[in-house]
């Protein structure tokens, strides 16, 4: 576990970028993850999944027209979004119902941050 005052503070700076793609770019409570390219990065989203600000929504998921990538899906705590929510009219995706699995599989919600962004979280 990461616990010094630095490394905490990476990992509000990642959430924080995070919420400010779901919340402005993908206007929507869910997000992807590719799982080969950032792989480090997932377990600091793991890390946020563990402090119950992001949710896992599915281990393994595919992108309509992305054949041979996989993903991972998260969801955002109600916490991250609640004022957002009708401010911005966010797309609540209904991840239980079938067409929330198909929604979920949209290029938009794919989370792909920069190198240096990554860099800059994991500390490297």
């Amino acid at each position: 576990r990461r616990d010094t005052a630095a490394e905490g503070e990476r990992i509000e700076a990642a959430l924080a970028r995070i919420v400010e793609f779901c919340t402005e770019k993908a206007q929507s409570n869910c997000f992807l993850v590719q799982r080969d390219r950032h792989e480090e990065y997932i377990q600091l989203i793991a890390e946020l999944v563990d402090m119950r600000m992001i949710h896992l929504v599915r281990s393994r998921t595919s992108v309509a027209h992305r054949k041979g990538q996989a993903y991972i899906a998260y969801m955002l705590d109600l916490s991250q979004y609640t004022g957002d929510r009708k401010k911005r009219e966010l797309n609540m995706i209904s991840i239980w119902a079938p067409e929330g699995e198909d929604q979920l599989r949209l290029a938009k919600y794919i989370y792909d941050p920069q190198p240096e962004q990554v860099e800059l979280d994991l500390g490297d």
